[in-house]
């Protein structure tokens, strides 16, 4: 009888973790199909970059908006119900970008499906968290960041299938995310009850800052990467086409590492898998700016140096986890998603600065003291972190 019962609950919490990761899943491949489908929507109905730009800037916003928002959501209607509406919600929303002309009308459209969609991220992780074991979360969350990094990397395949024009592209992403929904409900018998008061988010208990910086500093370099590298790749010579294969070694990297780093992480204290993992955020960028390297010797550093920047997001996810209570671990991920989100607007702002004041070969350079800052209060901090 013991033995049946220890089986269902390891069914039960199987069942919740392959329901945040595919929830997880789903918000990759969201975020990565609807920000260039909506930026080449909007190009092709004549709009100047300047609204283009600020229909991104909405996509910050809502997030922002979302990391407040979210838990009390999920405190007063249930922590399934406000999953379950953000993904259908979601879903819901994107054929509206397609018949509705006006782009005064997108504004609260897109502002409201970011404010849904950062919503998902931030539940998946709240219950991936809480479902995991301490001894195995490093490679659970390892398999978690990897799918999230598919997501990412498989979303604009949807737009060569479809297209861009018409209502196809954003049919066709509204059915995955739908797809997102029976997963959570198979696995709604694990979903969390969330019971304790929301605290606050900015001023988080002096033991976790680090971490918090680690998923600053990681959303910081990811979008000033994708958002500047292609300009720096030509400037090295690179033509577009390699340009945009550089772009896409570094999710690949990030695949690839994540499981590796979590399964390390398991078996020697978190802290020096992250120290090892911002050591190489300070190391490669330099090796990157100094040495004249090949094309394929450019990719390889690329994409290593994207898979350790995705150690410092899951990894130090697990640190998060290991170092809080059941009642602190919700609103210790929302803050978590809060500075990253944080990250995604200051990033691409400060690199494009470092750019315009020392030149576009600086590039590396500003995503290598992004990560010595990092690596600074990694190893001053190292003290606070409980041993694993």
């Amino acid at each position: 009888m013991f033995a049946v019962s220890i089986k269902m609950r390891q069914s039960k919490r199987t069942l919740g973790i392959a329901a945040a990761i595919s929830a997880i899943t789903a918000f990759g491949f969201a975020m990565s199909a609807v920000w260039p489908l909506l930026s080449l929507v909007l190009a092709a109905r004549g709009h100047s970059t300047d609204a283009i730009g600020l229909s991104a800037g909405l996509a910050g916003a809502g997030a922002l908006a979302s990391s407040f928002l979210t838990l009390p959501i999920a405190r007063r209607f249930g922590f399934l119900t406000t999953l379950l509406g953000a993904l259908i919600l979601c879903a819901l929303s994107l054929p509206l970008f397609h018949l509705i002309p006006s782009f005064w009308a997108w504004i609260p459209l897109r502002f409201t499906f970011h404010v849904l969609v950062t919503g998902v991220f931030i539940l998946a992780e709240i219950w991936i968290t809480l479902e995991v074991e301490d001894k195995h979360r490093g490679i659970v969350l390892g398999i978690y960041g990897t799918a999230l990094s598919v997501g990412l990397a498989t979303g604009p395949l949807i737009l060569k299938a479809f297209g861009t024009v018409g209502g196809a592209p954003f049919y066709a992403i509204a059915a995955c995310l739908l797809l997102a929904v029976l997963p959570v409900l198979l696995g709604r018998r694990a979903a969390p009850k969330l019971t304790q008061p929301a605290k606050s988010r900015l001023l988080p208990p002096l033991t976790m800052p680090a971490v918090l910086l680690c998923s600053f500093v990681f959303a910081a370099v990811d979008l000033a990467f994708t958002a500047l590298m292609p300009i720096y790749g030509l400037h090295r010579g690179f033509s577009p086409e390699n340009a945009a294969l550089v772009l896409a070694m570094f999710p690949l990297g990030s695949i690839l590492l994540q499981i590796p780093l979590g399964y390390v992480a398991d078996r020697i204290p978190r802290i020096y898998v992250l120290q090892f993992c911002a050591v190489g955020g300070v190391l490669l960028p330099i090796l990157m700016y100094a040495l004249p390297l090949s094309l394929s010797a450019f990719l390889a550093l690329i994409m290593l140096w994207g898979g350790l920047l995705g150690g410092l997001y899951t990894v130090a996810l697990a640190l998060l986890a290991q170092n809080a209570t059941p009642d602190e671990l919700p609103d210790l991920n929302a803050a978590f998603v809060l500075w990253n989100t944080l990250g995604m607007v200051a990033g691409p702002v400060i690199a494009g600065g470092i750019m315009s004041t020392a030149g576009t070969p600086a590039l590396p350079l500003g995503f290598s003291g992004f990560a010595a800052i990092l690596l600074c209060v990694l190893l001053f901090s190292a003290r606070n972190y409980t041993q694993n």
